[in-house]
């Protein structure tokens, strides 16, 4: 009798536990706080939404204002995306900084924080733009301190030899050469004598009759200055041959066909537009031509350089 009492106890005390056990795990749920989302990881280093979004807050704060709620949450998605990426960057490298036992200079560290700590304007070189664009800005002592191992790191990638052949050049005038020519370029006097959209006939003849006077006097010889001068209140709007104009600047075809087909020296006829008339006399004429090599080899050279810190920037993430 007394056997079956005790385990009757031990059954009954069993449950309780279970029972309070149960009930510290279930109220324990609720109670105990979830982890920070992590939104992107390297390694050992990990950024939370919540740090992420602290950034992107601080970045398009100033856009909240003249932006609807659709175009914000889109800007949102890009500057987080963006935050990701220069975390990452940054990470890897740092990791391939210590590989290598790069280490920050502390008077460089020093000068530029005194500069990020002015709140002025930085003069960035390009070598800044490429470091912001990869790691994002400095805001921190650590930041800068990161960031002036990375430059050391980058530098040292970057500057090394790049050989640009013959070849290497001719292949990008092949593949360029709609975006590397300079266009065809003129240099003309112009008169305009602008015609009000809602004139009626008896202004528009007024208009038409003044140009055609006036280029009957360029014909017989006058110059364009002297007809500004004797002319000073007729309307006439006059600009001088000091200013290039470049091919495909002008809206109006047959005014741009007439500056980059008419003799020069010549005075051109009256040309008439929705606008009023235009009466032109080119003076120079430049044709469109390719830089020369020795300014290609550049471009080639630092087109080398940008694949080099891709494929540098590629082989890192791997």
């Amino acid at each position: 009798m007394a056997g079956r009492v005790q385990k009757s106890f031990l059954g009954v005390l069993l449950l309780i536990m279970f029972g309070l056990l149960l009930y510290a795990v279930l109220t324990g749920r609720n109670t105990v706080q979830e982890p920070e989302e992590v939104l992107v990881a390297v390694n050992d280093s990990v950024l939370t939404r919540e740090d992420a979004d602290g950034e992107v807050e601080l970045r398009i704060a100033s856009d909240r204002d003249h932006l609807d709620q659709e175009r914000l949450a889109e800007l949102e998605e890009i500057t987080r995306e963006k935050v990701s990426r220069e975390f990452v960057n940054r990470k890897i490298l740092l990791e391939e900084a210590d590989r290598r036992g790069i280490k920050s200079d502390p008077a460089v560290v020093e000068e530029r924080w005194q500069s990020v700590q002015s709140g002025a304007a930085p003069r960035l070189l390009s070598t800044d733009i490429l470091r912001i664009h990869l790691i994002g800005q400095d805001r921190t002592r650590s930041d800068v301190e990161e960031g002036v191992r990375i430059d050391a790191l980058l530098t040292a990638v970057m500057t090394a030899d790049v050989d640009v052949t013959d070849a290497d050049i001719e292949q990008y005038k092949k593949e360029n050469s709609e975006t590397l020519k300079n266009p065809d370029r003129v240099n003309a006097q112009q008169f305009f004598i602008p015609v009000p959209r809602d004139a009626d006939a008896e202004i528009k003849a007024a208009k038409r009759e003044l140009a055609d006077s006036v280029h009957a006097r360029l014909l017989a010889g006058a110059e364009f200055s002297q007809i500004v001068e004797e002319s000073p209140d007729s309307g006439i709007r006059y600009t001088d041959a000091s200013h290039s104009i470049t091919r495909g600047e002008f809206s109006l075809k047959s005014l741009e066909d007439l500056l980059f087909t008419h003799e020069i020296n010549k005075v051109g006829p009256v040309v008439e537009s929705e606008f009023g008339f235009h009466i032109v006399k080119v003076v120079s004429r430049e044709k469109g031509r390719m830089p020369d090599d020795g300014v290609l080899r550049g471009a080639v050279e630092q087109q080398k350089r940008s694949a080099r810190l891709h494929q540098f920037m590629k082989g890192l993430e791997e």
